[in-house]
């Protein structure tokens, strides 16, 4: 089973970057991940901008996952991003936000882009899953923490909750 560090190696996961505002953040990203998609900086910056104006993807408890779905993506993409300090998000709780994971999903992947979104909002609502991201110091600690946490397909999500 796919789990989430199949998605976040460790080159994935940056530590203390020195942002200080959300579109520095968007920005970071894009930049980061264009090499790796193959897709411009430019648009990977305008997708998850467009998407933060639909409202905050912070999920309150310090956590944000920007995301978005991108033409021209080949494979889904997760970058996790700790900032020095926290940044404000709009988060419902109020809370600024410094542990990011930044989703973004090839544009025809709806089904697996909300697959994908589910299984981090569930290991982040975690409280112990959570407070171990956030004292993990290093990429390979982090990347060893997502390797607990499978990629659930719609299926398997429907026979756990039959179980339920």
């Amino acid at each position: 089973m796919a789990t989430l560090a199949d998605l976040c190696p460790v080159q994935q996961i940056v530590l203390d970057a020195p942002l200080t505002d959300r579109n520095a953040l968007l920005t970071y990203c894009a930049n980061l991940a264009a090499p790796a998609t193959g897709v411009r900086a430019s648009v990977l910056l305008q997708q998850l901008q467009d998407r933060e104006r639909i409202g905050p993807t912070s999920l309150g408890r310090g956590v944000a996952i920007p995301h978005a779905r991108i033409a021209g993506l080949a494979a889904p993409y997760l970058l996790f991003v700790r900032t020095l300090q926290a940044i404000d998000c709009d988060a419902p709780d109020g809370k600024a936000v410094q542990d990011f994971f930044v989703l973004l999903m090839p544009a025809k992947t709806v089904q697996l882009h909300l697959q994908v979104l589910a299984d981090l909002v569930s290991a982040l609502h975690d409280r112990y899953f959570r407070q171990a991201l956030h004292a993990a110091t290093s990429a390979p600690a982090i990347n060893l923490l997502l390797s607990s946490m499978p990629v659930r397909t719609l299926a398997q999500r429907q026979q756990q909750e039959a179980r339920a």
